[in-house]
């Protein structure tokens, strides 16, 4: 009982940032950044909700490749379904830098990351009851 309250804990940090993910998108575009940085973070911690739930140690890491990982130890289906989100890997640092200036993101990735971070939280909250 007691990972399905930390569980329920990552989740509601999960959908936080997606939240702020969608409206810091609807802002401005000055804000694509920020906002593919908070749609990784909400898959990020989707995975990691279900990791915890399934008493699975959570890695202190930002790449969805190394929580898919895991999770496929334990559902290689989930794993699969959520290949996608690996893409997300990216916005955990690569854009918070000045240098990511060179090659600034456009407003059609950011709308593909927060699709990505939505399919990692809903699909997580089917499998963590």
């Amino acid at each position: 009982m007691a990972n399905l309250k930390i569980a329920k804990d990552w989740l509601g940090l999960a959908n936080i940032d997606l939240i702020g993910a969608k409206a810091l998108l609807e802002m401005d575009e000055r804000f694509l950044a920020l906002s593919s940085f908070h749609a990784q973070q909400a898959a990020e911690k989707a995975l990691k909700a279900y990791l915890v739930f399934h008493s699975i140690r959570v890695p202190k890491s930002h790449d969805i490749g190394d929580l898919l990982a895991l999770i496929e130890l334990k559902d290689k289906s989930f794993s699969d379904l959520l290949k996608s989100c690996e893409i997300l890997s990216d916005y955990a640092v690569a854009y918070r830098y000045p240098d990511a200036q060179k090659n600034p993101l456009k407003k059609k990735e950011v709308d593909e990351a927060i699709l990505q971070a939505q399919l990692a939280l809903n699909e997580s909250l089917k499998r963590i009851k």
